[in-house]
């Protein structure tokens, strides 16, 4: 699914492509600028998959939950997947990336606490239950894609080597 993600310094749009996300987008940086990359990008989802379904984590750091965009359907917390067993061949987590259809969001306002990162390596990426998560935050290591935001409204994207700017 391309996602328009901002502009780059020649005002030109720049897609994503978040079926190859294949983990967890963790947004650092400034904190009100990281918020802004993620609603935007789950504006731009709402706009192309209406009724895509949110699990929306409560952030433990104090910050506050983000407003979602109409369209998007929240989903009640579900238990997390067991663990793999030591028989399953291991696979990269941050390895190359799978492209496969974004089956949902996981959704977090804040730095994640040690329950919630464990969710999220379990529920997401190559080894996860084919979620994807957008963080506002480190997500350690279920982070598939770190991207650093600026108090300017700018945003490094280290992975494609493009710095950009995130729509007002």
């Amino acid at each position: 699914m391309l996602v328009r993600a901002g502009a780059d310094p020649a005002g030109d749009p720049l897609l994503v492509d978040l079926s190859r996300l294949d983990g967890v987008l963790s947004v650092t940086g400034d904190r009100a600028v990281a918020r802004d990359v993620v609603r935007n990008l789950l504006g731009e989802i709402a706009r192309l998959r209406p009724g895509t379904p949110v699990l929306v984590l409560p952030a433990t750091d104090g910050s506050a939950p983000l407003m979602l965009p109409g369209g998007l359907e929240v989903v009640p917390p579900m238990a997390t997947p067991p663990p793999r067993t030591a028989s399953e061949t291991p696979r990269p987590l941050r390895g190359a990336a799978v492209r496969g259809p974004v089956r949902g969001l996981i959704i977090l306002a804040g730095e994640p606490d040690e329950q919630q990162r464990a969710a999220l390596l379990a529920l997401c990426g190559s080894r996860g239950a084919g979620w994807t998560g957008l963080v506002c935050g480190d997500a350690g290591e279920s982070t598939h894609w770190r991207w650093t935001a600026g108090a300017d409204g700018s945003v490094a994207i280290p992975v494609l080597g493009v710095q950009l700017t995130v729509p007002a």
